[in-house]
């Protein structure tokens, strides 16, 4: 039975591929409005555990954002996690998706960023990678 299904002005047979792939693209649009990147936050050694690599990000995540945002918690984070793959040659630490709880975490933080100057760490929106691809040709 054809039933068309219509989504943002868009319309779709019911469980196609269209549709879900559709429905995957706006769960990440709705994922990034909650994350952040922080760069240059210093990275375990290699041979590390899994464990002490994860808790030692998370410390240091929640000591960068609790600068910005005194009363911000280690409950507040959601999900801390490297990008890229691992490489002892490379010079500087991958960087940190970090995941809050609350959009309004994200933006007191995103407004408050310029307090940083005093560190090598940085903080930038989670962007889609044409989005950071129009930056960087801009920059």
């Amino acid at each position: 039975m054809y039933l068309p299904v219509s989504w943002n002005g868009m319309r779709f047979h019911n469980d196609s591929k269209e549709k879900r792939n559709c429905m995957c693209k706006f769960v990440n649009i709705w994922e990034r409005k909650f994350s952040l990147v922080i760069y240059d936050i210093d990275e375990c050694l290699q041979g590390t555990s899994h464990q002490v690599r994860l808790d030692s990000d998370q410390k240091q995540v929640i000591s960068v954002l609790s600068s910005l945002m005194p009363d911000i918690s280690k409950l507040s984070v959601r999900d801390c996690t490297r990008m890229g793959k691992y490489s002892p040659s490379h010079v500087r630490p991958r960087p940190l998706l970090v995941k809050l709880l609350r959009t309004t975490e994200v933006s007191v933080i995103l407004s408050n960023r310029s307090k940083l100057t005093k560190s090598t760490v940085y903080i930038k929106p989670y962007m889609t990678p044409s989005k950071r691809n129009s930056e960087s040709i801009l920059l």
